[in-house]
């Protein structure tokens, strides 16, 4: 999710449960792999660990290539490898493997492009529990409590370890 704001463009990194539709959002300054691997510390730390398995969309930080066969990106596959996650690439044109996410992520960039925000902090601290999420009409600050909690079978603890 790309963002053009008055103080310059943001990435949206989208997290979401499938069980629960927990849904965890938060805006970096670029699109790099740091803060795409930033993303998933963050939402685990947020949910209370990692899921056993994550899909993911061909994006390129995930899916280096499909043809002739399917090439994961190796600094990815190093990092989900270390957290004990399996990775799934999403086939093209089936948006059913993507569960609920692309709603999310259009609500949420509606929600951000109309409203203001001083800066990336303030988008990041203040943009992302007001609205409703669009996921079974239930607004985040509900999900936050009650997905979590409806997800425990499918996460395991995450330690992490710096601050």
């Amino acid at each position: 999710m790309v963002a053009n704001l008055p103080f310059g463009r943001v990435y949206g990194f989208a997290f979401i449960l499938a069980w629960s539709r927990y849904l965890f959002v938060r805006f970096y300054p670029r699109s790099s792999m740091e803060f795409f691997l930033d993303g998933h510390i963050n939402a685990y730390r947020e949910i209370g660990g990692a899921a056993r398995e994550n899909w993911y969309d061909n994006l390129a930080s995930v899916v280096v290539r499909r043809k002739p066969e399917l090439t994961f990106n190796a600094q990815f596959v190093d990092y989900m490898s270390h957290m004990g996650v399996a990775i799934h690439a999403c086939n093209p044109g089936k948006g059913n493997e993507k569960g609920r996410i692309e709603r999310a992520i259009k609500d949420r960039r509606a929600f951000v492009e109309t409203n203001e925000f001083a800066d990336i902090g303030d988008l990041n601290r203040n943009g992302l529990e007001k609205p409703d999420s669009g996921i079974s009409g239930v607004s985040c600050s509900t999900i936050t409590t009650q997905g979590k909690e409806s997800s425990r079978d499918f996460i395991r603890p995450y330690i992490y370890s710096y601050s």
